[in-house]
Parts: C-alpha cells; structure tokens; sequence
C-alpha cells in the first residue's frame, strides 16, 4: 500500500463521468478522462472486463463547459467529436460521422426506435435543437431555435415527443428556465416540430432534467418554485410535486448531460437523488402510492456523481472522502467495481474523513462547509489550515472525495471548503444571498469560516491560508486586501481580478453572469470598480501564489498579469506560475505534477516556517 497521496497519483487519475445504460445489450457505459484525452467504456456483462469503444477518439461535448459527449439506446452509441456527432454500434462495426464538421455540438439523444439523434448545436453563439437520422444519410434538421441555451433534451418513448429546457440571458440555467414540449410530425425523411408547449418554469423558476417514463405516460422533471428543487410529475396536463424529504434534487446547470432523475423499467418509480447536508443518497417514489424507500448503496458512498437504472439494479459513478471516485454497478445483493479512478491504495491512517459543519457569521447568517480534518499526525498541536473557495460561484462543495484536501491533510494541514451564501445545495434563497453581494458575502463567509475553527481551537491561528479557482480566486485576492491578518497567505488559480473586463470579455455562457451577482451595465459600473480585486490589490501584503492556464478564455491571463505586475512593483513576496497548453481548470498530468509541488514548497516556506 501507498503512505500518501502524490502529485504522481493525482496526475494519473481516471475522471470517470456520466454512467448510462442501454437495455438492448445490457451494456452499463460510462467515460474515462485523463489529461484532455476522453474515451467511452462500456461493460456488457458484469465481471468481465470494460472495452474502450472510442480508442481513436476524444469524446467532448464541446458547448459552454461541455458535458453532454455522448449518448446510449437501441443498442447504438452516438458521441461528439470534434465539432461533428460520430455513430456506432455498442456491440461491433466502427464509427462513422453524421453531421458536418461545423460549430459545437453536444448532448446526443437517441429515439427508442434507434432511427434519429437529436442533439444540441451552437455556431457562431446561435443555439438550436437539431435531429438527424442515425445513419446520417441526410442533412440535420433543426426542431427548436431563437432562444441563447438549450440543455437537457430527451425522446418520449414513442417518438413523437422531444423535452427539453431552454432559457435566454440574463438568465442563468439556475435563475430561471423554461421546459418545452415538442410535438413532432414526420412528413418527410426527418421529423419536424408542429407544437411547442411551454409545460413549466418563467423567469424566476429553474426547471432541471426532464425525463419521460419508460410507457410515455409521465414526464419528470425537477422544479425549484417551492424554494428547492423538487422532483415533479407532468401527466395529461397535470401537475404534482412528489411529497420528499427536505433536500435538493436538481443542481445548476453549469454543463450538458447533469442528472438527478431516472425511472424504473416498470414506470411506477422515479429514483431521485437526494442533497442533503452536501451529502447525497438515492430514493425511489411511487409516482401513484407515494410509497419511498431509501437504495441501499456501498456504505461509505456520500457523493454520487450521476447514476443509471439497470435491469437488476443501479450502476453509479460515486465517492466518499476516503474512497476517490468509482464506477459500480450495484444489485440489492452486492456492489460490482468496474472502474476505479486510481488504484485504492493509501493507508487508512492517512486519509482524512470529512464532516458537514455549519456555523454563523456576525450578522447571525448561517454559513456551511466540509471540514476534513488531518487524520493520523501530531494531535499535541493545532494543524494548519486551509479556507479552500470554490468556483462558480453558483456551485457546492460535496461531501465527497477531493484529491486536493487528501493532498493536505495527510501532511497534517485541515482543510475547510467553505460553502458560502451564494452556493446551491441549501435552496434557493440561500443561492440569492450572493446577488449583488459578489465579492461582499463570499469573502466575510471565508474570514468567518477561519475565525470559527480558530474559535474552537482546531486550527493554528497563525497559520491560515485562503484557496480558490476562478471565482474563488476572486474572494481570495478580496480577503487578503480587505481583511489583513487573517490568513497568512493565498493560493489563486486563474482568479477574477478585474469584474469590468470579466463582463465584457468572457465566453457566451456567462456574458451576463454578473447582471445578478454584482449589478447591470453601464448602470452599475461604480459597483464593478468598487468589488473588483483590482481596485484594492494595493492592500495585499501577505504572500501569493498564482496558477494560469495560457490558453484561459474565461478568465484570460491578463487578469492575473494584473495581479502580479502589483505585488511585483511594490515587492510583496509572490509567484506566477503560466501553464501552456492549459485553459480554465488544469488537465495535464505534467501540469498537475508541477502544480501540487510548487503549492506545497510556497506553503513551507511562508506559512510553516
């Protein structure tokens, strides 16, 4: 067994992603990203072992974040590449193209017949929901255009149906969608759209994942109008919540393909997963009785990434702070491992457990995070700690595995990822608490968060640093500027330095992001000047780290060249480190080596020295 985790080991490990299922062969599917390089496995029979079904490929859905590369049924494969959307049989032959190589396609659907994909494309920014025929004899078609996004679309069994959720700007898919109902006609070679009906959502509710039952007689979907996202039935057009226990069961929209929802084979019971505390499990309702029961699942799983309902049971991609990521295939009997993000070899007494805490700020705000705390070092002294800041903002940290707090905490620092007014997983009213308070919120909550451990003396008091990526790196560059002392240092990856340039040179996805989170354009430019990182970086004393990808196109280089040519000019103590061939998140397993050690010398040297 390992002692510890190492950059190596990080470097080298398997993101496995979006499990489905396809009934027709049995085969349970899923992805495997290492570096930039994404392939498509697939197990036909468990106990056997996975095949590689895109070996020539780097599957993507290449729209906003991505998410969405491909898509299983009627014993097919349909995934995207390069701009195009290639086919396959599950079970033999090779791939070939069905679409033009233009613009950015993702989210592929196929009809239970096994006839047509129906997908989403984006060329030069303009959206649409398009079809083509499986075989790609003929030219796509579109179905749905006008609005800026379209996401999540999904076949009723008889075809002549097509679900999918669709908003425009300023919107953010968590703001407010609207879910559309397609009525199809097949007059010619492809079908075409005769009806749409908007079935739920407006402006100020979120409609996430809609999915037909297997009979055609549901559709389910999850709406946050009450407050979170609940799972809901639409049928004969009427409406019902599902009565649930207290939790989310949708999540922001931040990439195509994202799931909560799936429906038993024999349409009388949804599984949903349930949020709760940033700990997730899975229940199954009976959409007539009501009735619930909880899935037994691996015990120690907290996280599940996404899940599908097989012939005997559920196959899962899931994790818990000791356990990183697997692939499993799970029947009431027993758990099936079919893949593992790395070889589960590290010492018990070296991996930290994480728990759920919650505390409040000074204006009696409860603020929540997930503290994993060093597990096996000196406990006649107070470990060092991190206030680690995740992006987004919209987003949450899980109680999950997270190679990163593992990183530190077997070299005996705590870690504490704050999940910060603004984050999701807690209800909609506490998602809003950031708007227009960007900058304001998120930073008091991280200098509470210190403050509080420190508190309690579970932490060195002296020996705090604050962490984040991309609007995490934003509350990193606020907190050393605008509350000095607190943190001893600062750790940021390709932070938000200047929210003005942000707004107008960022990707189409978030053009109009900060219309809610800081204020609108031009009315509200004083608020950009006055939130930005820029504006106060003459304040930061403390030492800091900073990480860039060259090729960012969401937060490009320049915004930390900014950061930097400050702390140069005045001589605070810093380091920039630039990545080529990097963009916003790193992949490279050469990156991730030089990241983790650089990180860790900056941190002796200024912190535990």
């Amino acid at each position: 067994m390992m002692s510890t985790l190492t950059p190596q080991l990080i470097s080298t490990a398997l993101k496995l992603q979006d499990v489905q299922y396809d009934a027709m062969t049995n085969a349970i599917v899923w992805t495997e990203s290492r570096g930039k390089q994404t392939q498509v496995m697939a197990c036909f029979e468990v106990g056997q072992a996975p095949v590689n079904l895109t070996p020539e490929y780097s599957v993507r859905g290449e729209i906003g974040y991505g998410g969405g590369a491909y898509g299983v049924g009627a014993g097919k494969l349909v995934f995207c590449h390069k701009g195009q959307l290639y086919a396959q049989s599950l079970i033999s032959g090779i791939a070939k193209a069905i679409t033009p190589t233009y613009g950015a396609v993702s989210a592929p659907v196929i009809s239970q017949d096994g006839k047509y994909v129906a997908y989403i494309h984006e060329y030069n920014d303009q959206a649409v929901l398009a079809v083509v025929d499986i075989e790609g004899v003929h030219w796509p078609q579109k179905l749905l255009q006008g609005d800026d996004f379209y996401m999540q679309p999904c076949w009723s069994p008889d075809g002549n149906a097509i679900a999918v959720i669709a908003w425009n700007h300023p919107q953010m898919p968590w703001d407010g969608t609207e879910l559309r109902l397609l009525t199809l006609a097949y007059a010619s070679v492809l079908p075409h759209t005769s009806e749409v009906k908007v079935i739920a959502g407006k402006a100020d509710v979120s409609i996430f994942q809609p999915c037909f039952s297997p009979n055609g007689e549901y559709l389910a979907y999850a709406s946050d109008e009450t407050g979170s996202w609940t799972p809901t039935i639409y049928s004969k057009n009427a409406y019902r919540q599902l009565d649930v226990p207290v939790g989310e069961y949708g999540m922001p929209g931040w990439i195509q393909g994202m799931q909560t929802l799936a429906w038993g084979s024999d349409s009388q019971e949804l599984i949903v997963r349930r949020n709760y505390n940033a700990q997730h499990t899975l229940i199954g309702i009976d959409v007539e009785s009501g009735a619930q029961r909880t899935l037994d699942l691996p015990s120690r799983t907290t996280h599940i990434e996404n899940f599908a309902v097989t012939h005997n049971g559920i196959a899962l991609a899931h994790s818990s702070p000791t356990m990183p990521i697997r692939v499993s295939a799970v029947t009431p009997t027993q758990e099936t491992v079919l893949a593992r993000s790395f070889a589960e070899s590290l010492l018990p007494k070296t991996v930290a457990d994480a728990e759920h805490i919650a505390f409040e700020t000074d204006d009696g705000s409860t603020v929540y995070g997930v503290l994993f705390s060093p597990n096996g070092t000196n406990t006649d002294t107070l470990p060092p700690l991190i206030v680690n800041i995740h992006g987004g903002p919209t987003s949450q940290t899980s109680v999950g595995y997270d190679s990163t707090a593992q990183y530190f905490s077997s070299r005996g620092w705590a870690f504490l990822a704050v999940n910060y007014r603004g984050s999701t997983g807690y209800g909609r009213d506490y998602v809003l608490k950031l708007r227009g308070r960007w900058g304001e919120a998120d930073v008091a909550d991280a200098v509470y968060a210190a403050k509080h451990l420190v508190a309690e003396k579970r932490v060195h008091p002296d020996q705090c640093v604050i962490m984040g990526g991309s609007a995490g790196g934003m509350t990193v560059y606020l907190a050393l500027a605008n509350y000095p002392g607190v943190f001893k240092a600062g750790v940021s990856r390709y932070g938000v330095a200047d929210l003005y340039k942000l707004a107008t040179d960022t990707h189409k996805f978030e053009a109009r992001y900060l219309d809610t989170l800081v204020g609108k354009l031009p009315e509200e430019a004083d608020k950009y000047e006055r939130l930005s990182p820029m504006t106060h970086v003459d304040k930061i004393q403390d030492p800091v780290i900073i990480f860039q990808g060259a090729d960012d196109k969401v937060v490009p280089p320049s915004q930390s060249e900014a950061i930097v040519a400050s702390l140069k000019a005045r001589s605070i103590p810093h380091e920039y480190h630039v990545f080529e061939g990097e963009g916003h998140g790193f992949r490279k397993q050469e990156t991730l080596n030089s990241y983790y050690r650089k990180l860790e010398q900056f941190l002796k040297t200024y912190v535990l020295s």
